[in-house]
């Protein structure tokens, strides 16, 4: 046994494993590090916490199986956290391969590494959500301020590298007291030097191979002296692809600087970089579209967050000025040309689309405890959303979308009281309201209202919550507008501006009970009405082409998720949890009526970890491959489908401790992808990898 001031302690011994079935290892660098035994997951960074009920302490285990735990705040808001533990225990690429087990979450995707676009090449869904392309409901926030391509509006996945993440937060429904202009949201907590961890530095090394020669490495190092702390790190991870033209690169750059200005107030700054590109292999030979190459898609983002945050014992919070710039390429998309779905006359095509973003703004927010069982919150979001485009196809033609800004401002406040006390076991409840409001350069005015109750007894909590959320339109809008005068219809150009918000209704009930120290359960039925939901529009006859956007859908979501941790004893741990899913619009893409996860963690033989996944998808509707499908924008029921799936991951670890100049541990682990070899879909014709395995070791100090 040895302690790191970095990297916390371990136990184990000197390996003694032969391992088989792969040829090459390649040296490389891995995870910050591995929480210990007892630590909690962090916060996300503008979670509320400080008076929630937390009446259900979480059971000690070595590594909780697929998610830490769900977690309800002061308001009546739930939200499922992922830590580092469980993304180095799945053994995931990024982002999405890391949240496909937790409940009410669908994903798509067709590479090992690299996500194409952000539809059916690579996006992530909450209980119906997030399926608008181009444009999203879903925000996804790094370090609690937004991060994504702001000229088609959504999230892209690569250039949110799990690799920088200590945890991922979801948060399922609408939380203005936490959140706005969305309807579900993602946030990555970046990885820090650990809070309390005294003087020293420490760092891993990591590398691994598998199947379809991919490769993975990885560097963390970081510590702490005095006032001032450090993480960083870099990433690697490429993939030749399990099919012609699948391949796809990963690289990840971090950092996260952080000094104490004194007892009560402190600065840090969380900075990342990643560039990264996936292939398009096209539909397989003999499916429906074109065999062929469909393309690259390439990402290059910077993201930087300075905050200036207090504590003190009757108020806390911060202030967070950022800025996020990339951009995104769209390379030979649409290999289909215009001579009945077959590649342009004398070769192959040009078409490319260029998207610049730089998204910058400020989040304030203070959290008020003027009394005993009292919280106030007061905040506003400053975001400023810039971006530009321009694209060109195979015949010659070349449209520039010159850039544009759309402006959201955003306060609002919240308040709660608790009365009765959790920790005493006995009765408690806690009620909240709040408001928020935004005001849009473009669009009308909108509020968000909520209300919330959480109440429980010894190991019984509840909680019940309403709140209207909002979406504006995105940049999205305007480029697809300004691009129709290319389809001969300039009447759309400007037509853009007469949107009017997206709003949404989410309510949400759900209970949690201890029955055993060993068992806990959850359930939680959710209600999701929106309104005004804004539609790019095909022509109803002639060639298919869009002809601007406008307000058609009206909708309604519901549904009921449910999940059960065991723990008999420490050093294993059982999660499974399942969601039903109803959607008034037939044809909703990958929003599946069931879906369900379980997996296990287990400790055995002292310094082995045995950690298996299993996730299964009911059938389910997907985008169609064309975005101006008239049979699907007409009605969605005409969406290609693509049959369930049941998949099946494994990873097997042996740790051992050792000294060279200084003590160290280690790790080699045995990772299996899909081991009954299931053959299934994200999208009709694009089959996802059969059995596979990956072979890797870990070095920290």
């Amino acid at each position: 046994m040895f302690s790191s001031p970095f990297f916390g302690t371990h136990n184990a011994q000197m390996p003694s494993a032969c391992w088989k079935r792969l040829l090459v290892l390649a040296a490389v660098i891995a995870p910050l590090s591995a929480p210990g035994a007892t630590e909690q997951p962090p916060p996300a960074t503008n979670a509320p916490t400080a008076n929630a009920p937390q009446s259900l302490p979480p059971v000690v285990v070595s590594a909780p199986a697929l998610i830490q735990g769900n977690e309800v705040n002061a308001y009546g808001g739930e939200s499922t956290v992922v830590t580092r533990r469980q993304i180095e225990d799945l053994n995931t690429m990024d982002i999405g391969s890391t949240l496909r087990t937790v409940p009410g979450v669908t994903i798509s995707r067709h590479n090992i590494a690299g996500s194409y676009g952000g539809a059916g090449g690579g996006a992530i869904f909450v209980r119906g959500l997030g399926a608008s392309r181009p444009g999203g409901d879903l925000v996804t926030l790094y370090d609690g301020v937004p991060r994504y391509n702001a000229v088609f509006s959504h999230p892209l996945l690569d250039v949110l590298s799990t690799d920088a993440a200590d945890a991922l937060r979801v948060y399922k429904g609408v939380q203005p007291q936490v959140f706005g202009n969305a309807f579900a949201a993602i946030d990555i907590s970046p990885r820090q030097a650990p809070i309390g961890s005294g003087d020293g530095f420490g760092g891993e090394v990591f590398g691994a191979y598998g199947t379809h020669d991919t490769v993975v490495e990885s560097i963390t190092a970081g510590g702490r002296v005095g006032a001032f702390d450090i993480a960083a790190g870099q990433s690697f991870r490429r993939s030749s692809g399990h099919r012609a033209n699948s391949g796809g690169e990963l690289q990840d750059y971090f950092t996260r600087l952080g000094y104490a200005l004194s007892e009560n107030w402190a600065l840090s700054f969380s900075g990342d970089h990643t560039n990264n590109y996936a292939e398009d292999p096209g539909p397989q030979q003999g499916s429906a579209g074109w065999p062929y190459h469909m393309g690259n898609y390439r990402t290059n983002d910077w993201m930087g967050v300075f905050t200036l945050s207090n504590t003190y014992e009757k108020f806390d919070g911060h202030i967070k000025p950022y800025w996020n710039s990339g951009y995104a390429e769209w390379l030979d998309q649409g290999k289909r040309g215009s001579n009945g779905g077959l590649q342009p006359p004398g070769g192959g095509s040009t078409d490319v689309t260029s998207m610049h973003w730089d998204n910058y703004g400020v989040r304030a927010r203070e959290r008020i405890r003027p009394w005993s069982g009292t919280e106030i919150i007061v905040g506003v979001d400053v975001d400023i959303l810039s971006g530009k485009a321009d694209s060109s196809n195979y015949a010659g033609a070349v449209t520039k979308f010159k850039r544009e800004e759309l402006e959201i401002y955003s306060p609002y406040v919240a308040i709660s009281h608790l009365f009765g006390s959790p920790k005493k076991q006995g009765f408690y409840v806690q009620p909240s309201a709040g408001l928020r409001f935004y005001a849009h350069n473009i669009f009308d005015s909108e509020w968000s209202p909520h209300t919330g109750v959480v109440a429980g007894y010894k190991d019984t909590e509840l909680h019940a919550s309403y709140a209207r959320g909002v979406n504006y339109p995105g940049l999205n809008v305007a480029v697809l507008s300004r691009l129709t005068p290319i389809y001969n219809n300039p009447a759309a150009r400007d037509g853009w501006q007469k949107l009017d918000a997206e709003t949404m209704d989410h309510f949400e009930i759900g209970i949690q009970h201890r029955f055993t120290p060993e068992i806990q359960a959850e359930v939680t039925g959710f209600y999701d009405s929106g309104r005004d939901r804004y539609m790019m529009l095909a022509a109803l006859s002639g060639p298919p082409l869009p002809v601007g956007f406008a307000n058609v859908a009206d909708y309604h979501n519901y549904g009921v998720e449910a999940s059960v941790t065991w723990t008999p004893f420490a050093d294993l741990s059982f999660f499974a949890g399942a969601t039903w899913l109803h959607t008034s619009v037939k044809g909703m893409p990958y929003a599946p009526e069931w879906s369900a996860s379980a997996g296990v963690t287990w400790r055995f033989l002292k310094n082995f970890r045995l950690s298996v996944d299993v996730t299964f998808q009911d059938h389910m509707y997907v985008n169609p491959d064309n975005a101006f499908d008239r049979a699907a924008a007409t009605n969605l029921a005409n969406n290609p489908q693509v049959k369930s799936a049941l998949v099946l991951n494994a990873k097997v670890a042996y740790e051992f401790d050792f000294t060279l100049w200084v003590k160290a541990h280690g790790e080699v682990f045995l990772a299996f992808e899909n081991v009954t070899d299931h053959r299934y879909y994200y999208r009709p014709g694009y089959p996802l990898p059969g059995f596979g395995g990956m072979l890797g070791v870990k070095f920290g100090f």
